[in-house]
């Protein structure tokens, strides 16, 4: 009895969410999105941290974006990097006249982001990690979301430069899916993630503060602060920026457990945003990411308890002498078992599911696998599940993970 509850309640969840998703897509499947003409001032900051092999070809991004050339202003700053980076940067800069460089001690990302901050002078300010790069047209496409004075940041679909391995093409995967869910959240205007790759108002820092410095995630942190505010952060879904994934499930396991104590932290930090004064975000995303990670967790392990009590029953009619055969099986009870209420409602999420994948495919056209799609649902998502069980007692027990 208590099982079949929960799962009928994981399961009502999960639909709930995946028809709330579908009937937004389709709702604003046709919604023009703004155009801009104009081509304010950017400044780039990029926080470098040991970055040497890669920060070249972050910079090299960024100028050559299709955009005016005399727009673009690039802060890098060296937050005590021990090997070549510094040098990199300075070769960089006498290169281009629009680098400047902030050296200085270690003291974390975010006080790296905020130093620049306070030099900026222009209106827009865009962040990128040193080990990600952005794709020609993502700065014009980004900017042109700020006609709406309503958005006080914008940021973009990501992809992993690294896909060299099955677990970097699983995250490609992922950052896929995950691309369509945030840009329907932006059409409700409940997105609060700002990635590597974001550009703010710059009124945004100097209203609102400075990134939360010491939080692991600090860019959530101002996403939900600028939804806080009643602002709002468009996502571009026609072009992506790209970062370095974890290749090796140790990094794997390290960045999800830090992502996931940042998600709790946070939510945590602005609880009251539940509450219906923040539109959709305080009504469904919120209760919804909080309520998605318990029933994630919940249903790995009702999956499990149900695979390992189906196997023992299943060897112990082999134990008693039960041979299995094709005529062992009984057209009345499969035609029963067809139309229980578990399967009918199995085969409805497998085909909200299958049309999300379909839309994400159309959407970002992406040639992603069908079948990496289905091993993602049933196989990734275990790992996601155990990352999120580590989180969880390290929040409880206030161990915050290490960078």
């Amino acid at each position: 009895m208590i099982q079949g509850t929960i799962l009928y309640a994981l399961v009502f969840f999960a639909l709930y969410s995946g028809i709330f998703y579908l009937l937004t897509f389709f709702e604003a499947k046709d919604k023009k999105e703004l155009k801009n003409d104009r081509a304010p001032s950017v400044t780039f900051i990029v926080p470098i941290f040991n970055k040497q092999d890669s920060m070249t070809r972050t910079v090299n991004s960024i100028l050559e974006s299709d955009y005016p050339g005399d727009k673009i202003r690039l802060i890098i700053v060296n937050d005590g990097s021990t090997d070549d980076s510094l040098i990199k940067a300075r070769e960089l800069a006498e290169q281009h006249k629009n680098i400047s460089i902030i050296n200085k001690k270690n003291e974390g990302k975010a006080v790296a982001i905020n130093c620049a901050i306070k030099q900026a002078e222009t209106e827009l300010i865009a962040t990128l990690d040193a080990d990600s790069t952005i794709q020609p047209d993502l700065l014009k496409k980004s900017v042109a979301y700020f006609a709406d004075p309503d958005i006080k940041a914008v940021t973009c679909r990501q992809k992993p430069i690294n896909t060299n391995n099955f677990l970097c093409k699983i995250q490609e995967l992922e950052y896929t899916m995950v691309g369509f869910f945030r840009k329907m959240m932006s059409f409700i205007k409940s997105l609060a993630v700002a990635p590597n790759f974001t550009i703010y108002r710059s009124e945004v820092f100097s209203e609102y503060g400075l990134f939360d410095v010491g939080n692991l995630t600090e860019d959530y942190e101002m996403g939900m602060r600028i939804q806080s505010h009643h602002g709002s952060i468009a996502y571009v879904v026609d072009s992506f920026a790209k970062t370095e994934v974890p290749s090796n499930f140790k990094d794997l396991r390290k960045q999800r457990v830090r992502w996931g104590y940042g998600a709790l932290y946070n939510i945590n930090k602005y609880r009251h945003l539940f509450s219906p004064k923040y539109g959709d975000y305080g009504t469904f995303i919120m209760p919804v990411t909080l309520l998605g990670i318990l029933a994630l967790i919940t249903a790995l392990l009702f999956v499990g308890h149900s695979i390992l009590d189906y196997s023992l029953g299943f060897l112990h009619h082999l134990s008693l002498g039960w041979v299995p055969s094709l005529s062992n099986i009984d057209m009345f009870y499969l035609t029963l078992f067809a139309t229980e209420p578990k399967v009918i409602i199995f085969f409805l999420s497998m085909s909200v599911l299958i049309t999300i994948f379909v839309l994400t495919r159309k959407m970002t056209k992406d040639k992603i696998s069908f079948l990496n799609y289905i091993i993602y649902i049933i196989a990734y998502n275990w790992l996601v599940g155990y990352f999120y069980v580590i989180a969880i007692s390290r929040f409880i027990l206030n161990k915050p993970p290490k960078w």
